[in-house]
Order: structure tokens, then sequence, then C-alpha cells
């Protein structure tokens, strides 16, 4: 997984898959778009107007979690 910040498009993105890959994007609000793999996985995340939608402001660090066993990773962002 990798996320990206664009600072001048004020866009992020979540790449949950690695590789080039024939997408569709699927627009789900006018500042989310979700790219879809060919084999019907989520490829990727965009995230437009990202400060607002990630509280950029006052965050800055992301915290990743795994539900099933309780374990946390917290990882510094460098925006």
């Amino acid at each position: 997984m990798r996320l990206t910040y664009d600072p001048e498009a004020n866009a992020a993105y979540i790449q949950l898959r690695s590789g080039r890959q024939h997408i569709r994007t699927i627009t789900v609000t006018p500042d989310c778009n979700v790219d879809i793999a060919a084999d019907g996985r989520v490829f990727g995340i965009e995230l437009l107007n990202a400060k607002k939608q990630l509280s950029m402001g006052t965050v800055k660090k992301m915290v990743v979690e795994n539900q099933q066993n309780g374990k946390k990773a917290q990882l510094r962002l460098p925006f």
C-alpha cells in the first residue's frame, strides 16, 4: 500500500495494489474516486481536496491498525 500527496493539486492517492493495470474509475463523491482493477478489486482511492478530507492542518500522523489482532503502527505524515 502506498499513500501519495500532491500539494499543488491538493490530492491524495491511496494505492492498494502494485503494478500497472487497466482500471476504471468510479466517482463516489465530487471529492472521492475509486479505481477498480480489471478483476473487480479496488486498486486505489483518490481524495481530492485532501487537506480538508484528511484534516491535515492539525493531524501529523496516520495510524494503521490490524483490527483482528489489535496491533497498530503509527506513521508520521511528511506534509
